[in-house]
């Protein structure tokens, strides 16, 4: 399955319609009462309140608040670290205690590997299955998964082998590489006297690996709150070198990947296959892995596209930097033109109308972005602002020539005012005009 947090909430419905019961009820007494997880629970009641760590975003401020997660069958799951110890040492024994057989083994194995993906069809075991996905720490391949709120993160992982697993509880998301730190402390400690697994390779001929060069765009669904961004900086070049290949980002360090089999590779690093290369029923190439879904494209169908948009969203911070200059200017100037105020106005507005999201979206809080505030709303306003100012810019620099405005100026401002409206296009396109982020 695809990672959705919307599909647990419609399984957790469906349990509800068949049983007659609470899908918190059912929890509890289905997997948390045989499993030893007295005090877990999907909906805080007061009584847990008094149970409950405080949570911090940073080291010096104070508490935050309690950030409960709407869609609760998805991961709005309170517990402690004991106790989700005995949710893990569940797992190492294949849904078994001492008393009971909480989760079948077979359904177990299907929630640790993905079963309907393109990938998963073509060979690719590692991956997210159903709640639980594959893991690399300090070289060993684990199982498990991690989750996070506001003011806490947390993660549980276990071995394939299944001999050890840990549990990590941070009532802190000032520092993520502490948690990162303390998974790989866990498992050096835990695996002191086991070798890492030894990284196969396999041998693929030249020939085959060179049906795999190419320029490969992302095309996976899943973020589309963000997929405008992720877009342009998206996309790697497959090259053959050697026995391997190497995937070149447009943005970031290359990344060598080593053949397990004709379709199947791993990153030099890895112990286990994380990438797959197939084709789909209708003859797209496609490079896929844990999510990742990249087609091949010729390139410079994205890098046309790509090139004008950045280069378009540069020309866009210039207005505010020739402030200074225009007031200068204007101030040297005996007789004022007339219109020029005007234009100058609306291409500083063009500006504004990128800058306002690009604000919103750095400064708003992740629990705050889904509600109405002066962030999300500058996020909306500048969505607006930007195609109105663009439009009301070009208009104004056709009609520059009639007001006397310098050959120099009005190029400039058919410059921004194009800018403008090839971004505003752009950002269209995905819908990003007039985005209200509180309706998400």
């Amino acid at each position: 399955m695809s990672y959705s947090n919307p599909g647990y909430t419609v399984a957790a419905y469906l349990i509800e319609k068949k049983t007659g019961q609470k899908y918190e009820d059912r929890i509890a007494e289905r997997m948390f009462k045989p499993t030893g997880m007295p005090t877990s629970s999907f909906r805080l009641t007061k009584a847990d309140e008094a149970l409950l760590a405080k949570g911090y975003r940073d080291r010096s401020g104070p508490p935050v608040p309690f950030s409960p997660i709407y869609l609760r069958p998805s991961g709005n799951l309170h517990t402690s670290a004991l106790e989700l110890g005995q949710f893990v040492h569940l797992l190492l024994n294949w849904g078994e205690t001492e008393n009971d057989l909480v989760v079948d083994p077979e359904y177990l194995s299907n929630m640790e590997h993905p079963r309907t993906t393109l990938a998963s069809d073509a060979g690719l075991r590692n991956g997210y299955g159903s709640g639980i996905s594959s893991l690399t720490i300090d070289g060993f391949p684990m199982l498990g998964h991690g989750g996070g709120i506001e003011g806490f993160s947390s993660q549980y992982a276990y071995s394939t082998s299944r001999d050890v697993g840990f549990v990590v509880l941070l009532n802190s998301t000032e520092s993520p590489q502490a948690m990162r730190r303390i998974q790989q402390l866990a498992v050096r400690y835990l695996k002191a006297d086991v070798d890492p697994p030894a990284r196969p390779k396999a041998t693929v001929s030249e020939s085959t690996l060179r049906n795999y060069e190419g320029y490969y765009h992302d095309a996976n669904p899943r973020n589309q709150g963000l997929a405008f961004l992720e877009w342009l900086t998206a996309g790697r070049t497959i090259r053959v070198e050697g026995d391997h290949l190497v995937a070149q980002p447009v943005f970031g360090s290359p990344l060598v990947l080593v053949p397990i089999s004709e379709t199947l590779f791993r990153p030099q690093d890895d112990p286990e296959p994380s990438r797959v290369f197939l084709t789909t029923e209708d003859g797209q190439s496609v490079l896929a892995g844990p999510s990742l879904y990249a087609e091949r494209l010729p390139r410079w169908r994205v890098e046309s596209v790509r090139w004008l948009v950045l280069a378009s969203a540069a020309i866009l911070l210039t207005p505010p930097v020739m402030i200074v200059p225009w007031v200068i200017m204007g101030l040297r100037r005996r007789i004022p033109s007339r219109g020029g105020g005007w234009l100058k106005g609306a291409l500083v507005l063009c500006a504004l109308g990128i800058l306002l999201p690009f604000a919103g979206v750095y400064f708003v809080d992740d629990h705050t972005i889904g509600t109405k505030n002066i962030w999300t709303i500058a996020m909306y306003a500048g969505s607006i602002l930007l195609p109105v100012a663009a439009v009301l810019s070009f208009l104004l620099a056709v009609d520059a020539r009639r007001h006397g405005i310098h050959l120099v100026s009005r190029l400039y401002a058919f410059t921004v005012s194009i800018a403008a409206l090839i971004v505003s296009g752009y950002l269209s396109a995905w819908g990003m005009i007039a985005f209200k982020p509180w309706n998400f």
